[in-house]
C-alpha cells in the first residue's frame, strides 16, 4: 500500500521550488564554446533555424505530395 504521507513541508518545497527563480529575474546564457569545441558546430540565428525547418517540410512536400502529408496526421516527419 503507497502512504500519502508527504515528508517533505510546505515550506520545504517553497525553499527548493525558489532555487529557481533566477530563471526568471535574468536572461540565462550559455557559452557555445564547449559545443564548438566537442562537436564543431557554430550557433545558428532563430532566422536560419526556422529556414532550415520550413524548407525541409517543404521539399518533403515537394517530393512525396499533399496527400502523403494529410496521412501523417498528428506523427512528426
Amino acid at each position: 500500500m503507497v502512504s500519502s504521507a508527504n515528508p517533505r513541508t510546505t515550506s520545504t518545497w517553497t525553499a527548493i521550488l525558489s532555487k529557481g527563480n533566477y530563471q526568471f529575474n535574468k536572461p540565462l546564457v550559455m557559452s557555445p564554446s564547449q559545443a564548438i569545441q566537442t562537436f564543431g558546430v557554430l550557433p545558428r540565428t532563430w532566422n536560419k533555424i526556422i529556414e532550415d525547418l520550413v524548407l525541409t517540410y517543404l521539399q518533403y512536400l515537394a517530393k512525396n505530395g499533399l496527400d502523403s502529408v494529410n496521412k501523417l496526421g498528428n506523427k512528426r516527419l
